[in-house]
């Protein structure tokens, strides 16, 4: 009998219709924005935009940590994606309680989330989120970058209220939902 994973593959397959969903959890990004000159045509008008995510990551640098959910599993200059950026992860690692949220602003001591719309949006494609809140069920990071993936996982849903490039022009609402568990970090060849 096949799995249900198996046939979901197979049907992706024939229909050929770009299906993608990450092994590793699942996540959405939804919202209701306008953006003006957002490509030749003209602008993307107030409409309501949704991708599910077809890869789910985190990145990390020191106490820095960046959540990314994109539609594709490529780079996020030639997808949409929302980037999720925690400065200070070693406090909310010390959080005990569950679940929990944050403010997000655009402050830097806040969390800072940008939605990028390469694909849907490509002359305007960055929308900055000016306030809103995230809430965390599950938090569990990590304390060293090497040991990324290792028992981890993020679950969580964000609502904010986002604005262009210039941080100031309204641009409209975005909310996500994401529950997964980072990979484990990829060995490169230096450069």
């Amino acid at each position: 009998m096949l799995s249900v994973k198996r046939l979901v593959l197979i049907t992706c397959s024939i229909l050929a219709a770009g299906c993608s969903s990450p092994e590793n959890g699942e996540g959405f990004v939804e919202g209701s924005f306008a953006i003006a000159e957002c490509r030749p045509s003209g602008d993307f008008e107030k409409q309501d935009y949704r991708f599910d995510a077809g890869f789910l990551g985190t990145r990390r640098f020191k106490d820095t940590l960046t959540l990314n959910i994109l539609e594709y599993a490529i780079e996020l200059e030639e997808t949409d994606g929302l980037a999720v950026r925690i400065d200070e992860l070693s406090e909310l690692r010390e959080i005990e309680e569950r679940p929990f949220s944050k403010v997000i602003s655009q402050s830097s001591t806040d969390i800072n989330v940008t939605l990028s719309l390469f694909q849907t949006c490509p002359d305007r494609p960055t929308l900055v989120a000016s306030s809103g809140i995230i809430i965390f069920d599950e938090f569990k990071v990590s304390e060293l970058p090497e040991d990324t993936g290792v028992e981890e996982i993020v679950a969580g849903t964000l609502t904010a209220t986002v604005v262009g490039v210039d941080g100031e022009t309204f641009a409209g609402i975005i909310r996500s939902e994401f529950n997964y568990r980072p990979g484990k970090l990829a060995i490169t060849e230096p450069r």
